[in-house]
């Protein structure tokens, strides 16, 4: 089944009636993402300090 859509890698499943709905999703272009960080005001040192906290914070206490 998958086949017949072609090359897609992701999809947004959900479930109606009974019935599992399989609906491709197209990754959206850096470009895109970028655009949308800029419009939320989200900078590189932004991102760059949530993935540092994210990372300590994942690290177990001894």
């Amino acid at each position: 089944m998958t086949e017949a859509l072609g090359p897609v890698e992701y999809f947004e499943i959900t479930v109606e009636g009974g019935q599992v709905i399989l609906t491709p999703v197209k990754v959206q272009r850096s470009d895109a993402v970028r655009e949308k960080l800029a419009e939320l005001n989200i900078t590189e040192q932004d991102v760059a300090d949530a993935v540092t906290w994210a990372r300590e914070d994942s690290i177990p206490q001894s």
